[in-house]
């Protein structure tokens, strides 16, 4: 059994990775843009120097490539893995790479809390498309990440804090499962 995380730009995937890691040294927890910046001998902060370099196109080629190799390497250790995908890799393609086992949670934020966080980013490239083009692309890759297994949607009522808190417990314990 294995956990992806998708979600839009901002939804806070690496984070929640990064906390699961944090707690569970022994745990395989990999970002797929950072993976693919270490392809590239780049801090994962250059990695929008990349996309720009190389266009949205040829960065979702690359993408696909790297967590298909990715895959195909921990299913061969056949270790469990916690795995946080970029905003735009949820694609048809990436999709259909990945087994029942692995298990992809959707978190679900409202627009404005993503936008909050990339806004800040000057890095991100999606910043350079403006507030309103994100906010188009947030609806549409939306539905895309809908097909995901599990869907963590943020309730109106509940604050960022509580919503990542239950979110890294929920995965918490599925994780303490897998322990060796």
């Amino acid at each position: 059994m294995s956990i992806v995380l998708i979600g839009f730009s901002g939804s806070g995937k690496t984070t929640v990775l990064q906390d699961l890691a944090a707690k569970f040294e022994w745990l395989i927890a990999a970002d797929l843009d950072h993976l693919i910046a270490h392809r590239f001998a780049l801090a994962p902060y250059e990695l929008g120097d990349l996309i720009r370099q190389k266009g949205f196109e040829e960065f979702r080629k690359i993408e696909t490539q790297v967590l298909a190799e990715f895959l195909k390497q921990q299913r061969k250790k056949k270790l469990p893995f916690v795995l946080a995908l970029g905003g735009g890799a949820w694609t048809e393609t990436n999709r259909s790479l990945f087994e029942e086992s692995e298990q992809t949670y959707f978190l679900d934020l409202p627009f404005e809390i993503c936008w909050s966080y990339i806004a800040k980013d000057k890095n991100r490239p999606l910043v350079d498309q403006g507030k309103e083009k994100l906010q188009e692309l947030f609806k549409l890759r939306r539905q895309e990440y809908l097909a995901a297994n599990l869907i963590r949607t943020m309730k109106d009522d509940e604050s960022e804090e509580s919503f990542f808190s239950n979110l890294v417990s929920e995965l918490e314990e599925q994780v303490r499962g897998w322990m060796p």
